[in-house]
């Protein structure tokens, strides 16, 4: 782009020739060549002037080349009609290709409107009418009525006339103004003859700054419940942020839900319809029935969301489908074995609560819904983590919803599990309830030579001892610094008629071999006709406190399974006695 400036002849003469009967006055002229496409589009001096609309002045750049061309380092100057000096407003920022860069100066104590939000924002105080402006590739002050340099990019005069501009571009200056009027580059902004008075014409002021690029509409997807049973329905809505520049019309969501037995092109709904709550709340909804036959797991739908100006976004909605829950009584999800058979399984049964720890409860079928299997347990401890719900008290008939776990310490990894329902949802179904009758536990039960398991069909049934001989004292933990001690409340013992047991040779059972053992290592059968009592475990419960060879009569509680022993875990209340 050349740029032509010329200075005003009776302003700025540098040459003059007198022929007898005749004056020549020269102006002078340079040519400076500007590559990045970017303009001076519009000036206004009017601002905040009697009459004006918009409260400042403001001058403003395009960009008329297909690349952004930053401008960190620039500077829009401006000086009167014939002044010399130069106020300088510095620039930052890029201005994307075909858009315009708006500089807000000087405002006046009139005028109603504000500008559109600025790109820059200076002081300078422009002339309603006539004056000067150059858009310079540096910061630097020009100098003179008429500047030179290779740092100017653009520049323009305005106001015709003896008292008009002193510098322009090209033959002639761009049009003198007024309060209510600019110069305005013709083409919006993109006609460059490098001449003033052919590039501008007047007009009413029209500030246009730098638009955002144009932001695809997105959305945020969400699922209630976000677990969910197969053949039940699920709510699911996409909260829309609709695109901008321009903002997005006739928007549309659209999901796949074929992971959950529906169409791949669903359309969801913002009209208070299928389940959506508010129309036109740009939240889209959709109410609709999970499969009952599709694949259990989580799930993640996509999700497409389209406006009319032919943007897209993408967003997901994530669930988990569940298997419904399996009614079952206690028995059977105990089995007949070690563990369940029904290990991580969603099932759903009733029992009485007969003791509460702090980070669930124990419950047991009524006696009249007992099988008629031995080795079938009719008791089992729900696992709540924290405290159990208000519904877990001892006597009352409750319902559980949970998933079956067989826990084993992380600590000792090679222990035998203990059977739970765990992620429990508890209801209540009656009060004061009789406790299911104890299982008295004799010499068979605890068979010095039986296996490891024999307590097994018991886990988690109320059980009775008449008489314990302890085998040591009650644990408890020891402060030297503060000559103070701890209990526990946790012993062990055995029987009446079974003989103190102590630790054998061997590994004990079930720990593997270590690689390479021969076959004769011994084994330690870890004293299965030991029985281990806590009687601090229970909420309510009293610890007692025994020494060795001490006879404990009284002992009822459910049978638990800690530290490889299968535990009594002593009711509250009288009852238990220490001789």
């Amino acid at each position: 782009m050349p740029t032509i400036y010329t200075c005003r002849l009776l302003r700025s003469l540098t040459l003059l020739l007198v022929v007898p009967g005749l004056v020549f006055f020269f102006s002078p002229s340079l040519t400076q060549a500007s590559s990045n496409g970017v303009v001076i589009s519009q000036v206004y001096g009017g601002g905040g002037n009697s009459g004006a609309t918009f409260k400042n002045d403001f001058i403003e750049l395009f960009n008329a080349s297909t690349a952004s061309v930053s401008v960190d380092g620039w500077s829009v100057q401006y000086s009167s009609a014939a002044g010399t000096a130069w106020q300088v407003t510095p620039l930052n920022g890029s201005i994307p290709p075909g858009q315009y860069y708006l500089i807000q100066e000087g405002q006046g104590a009139g005028g109603t409107t504000n500008l559109p939000t600025p790109n820059a924002t200076g002081a300078i105080n422009m002339s309603a009418t006539v004056g000067k402006v150059a858009l310079a590739s540096s910061i630097t002050a020009l100098s003179g009525g008429c500047p030179t340099g290779g740092s100017i990019v653009d520049f323009v005069g305005y106001g015709t006339g003896a008292s008009g501009a002193s510098c322009f571009e090209g033959a002639g200056a761009a049009p003198t103004l007024s309060n209510t009027t600019a110069d305005l580059r013709r083409g919006n902004g993109a006609q460059d003859t490098d001449n003033n008075n052919a590039d501008f014409a007047t007009g009413a002021p029209n500030p246009r700054n730098s638009v955002a690029a144009p932001t695809n509409p997105t959305g945020t997807g969400k699922a209630n419940p976000v677990s969910v049973q197969q053949g039940n329905v699920v709510l699911l809505t996409v909260a829309v942020t609709p695109g901008s520049n321009p903002a997005s019309t006739g928007i549309t969501v659209t999901a796949d839900l074929s992971g959950i037995g529906g169409t791949a092109n669903q359309a969801f709904f913002d009209d208070g319809t299928n389940g959506d709550t508010t129309a036109g709340d740009s939240t889209f909804s959709l109410a609709t029935m999970v499969s009952a036959s599709g694949a259990p797991g989580a799930k993640t739908l996509p999700v497409t969301i389209s406006d009319l100006q032919g943007r897209s976004g993408t967003a997901s909605i994530s669930l988990t489908v569940t298997t419904p829950a399996l009614s079952l009584a206690i028995h059977d999800i105990q089995g007949s074995g070690d563990t369940s058979p029904f290990v991580a399984a969603l099932v759903s049964t009733t029992g009485i609560v007969t003791g509460v720890r702090s980070n669930g409860f124990f419950m047991q079928a009524p006696d009249a819904a007992a099988d008629s299997d031995p080795n079938t347990s009719e008791g089992i401890f729900v696992f709540t983590s924290s405290a159990p719900p208000s519904a877990a008290v001892a006597g009352n008939l409750v319902a559980v919803t949970g998933t079956v776990s067989e826990f084993i310490p992380s600590t000792d990894p090679n222990s035998p599990s203990f059977t739970e329902i765990a992620s429990p949802a508890v209801t209540l179904l009656s009060t004061g309830n009789a406790l299911p009758a104890p299982v008295t536990l004799t010499t068979a039960d605890t068979n010095p030579s039986g296996p490891i398991n024999q307590l097994e069909k018991y886990e988690s049934m109320r059980v009775h001892v008449d008489v314990l001989t302890t085998t040591g004292p009650t644990g408890g933990s020891v402060s030297e610094a503060n000559a103070t001690s701890t209990s526990n409340g946790i012993f062990y013992g055995v029987l009446p008629g079974i003989t103190r047991p102590f630790r054998e040779p061997g590994i004990q059972v079930p720990n593997p071999l270590p690689s390479g053992a021969p076959a004769n290592v011994p084994r330690f059968d870890a004293n299965p006709e030991l029985l281990r009592v806590d009687s601090a475990a229970l909420i309510g419960s009293t610890k007692l406190d025994v020494t060795s060879g001490a006879s404990v009569t009284n002992l009822t509680g459910p049978l638990g399974y800690a530290s490889r022993a299968y535990t009594l875990l002593t009711e509250p209340g009288p009852g238990s006695s220490v001789s």
